[in-house]
């Protein structure tokens, strides 16, 4: 079977995972308040040098880096997704603090909810329960066509 020039059958860069991820923000103080405090991230030291304001965390062996903007670029369905063990479990919490869960619909063994952060940042929260397919069935069944959460 021929490689397609997408698959990298060429080696590539070799990417073994995904390092960071960059989230803009409105207000840093805010976030860390929301990030920390309600998400429960762990924040890691910042370089010092940077000369804009931002903020670090941990997620497992990846990073957030929260950086502030102004103004902030338009809100798009631009995401990162916080896989979890126990999907109820993050639901409840989220919803103690007073977070609004959207359930949005389920896909190949992962269940999922979509939380937003102070500054409308889509954040998907998900349980898998088996690992993704590398490639997706051409055509989507219904079940996984329709518009995402809003």
């Amino acid at each position: 079977m021929a490689q397609s020039s997408r698959s990298g059958g060429d080696g590539g860069i070799g990417a073994m995972a995904i390092q960071h991820v960059t989230i803009w923000v409105s207000n840093v103080s805010r976030s860390r308040d929301f990030y920390s405090g309600v998400l429960g991230l762990t924040e890691i030291p910042r370089p010092a040098w940077f000369d804009f304001p931002g903020t670090w965390y941990a997620v497992g062996q990846q990073q957030i880096h929260l950086t502030h903007a102004d103004p902030l670029p338009p809100r798009t369905r631009e995401h990162c997704c916080l896989q979890v063990r126990d999907l109820a479990l993050a639901r409840h919490y989220l919803e103690s603090r007073g977070v609004p869960c959207q359930v949005d619909r389920d896909y190949h063994g992962t269940r999922r909810f979509v939380i937003f952060d102070p500054d409308n940042n889509y954040i998907e929260i998900a349980q898998v329960d088996q690992a993704w397919p590398t490639q997706w069935p051409d055509p989507l069944p219904a079940t996984m066509r329709g518009p995402l959460i809003k």
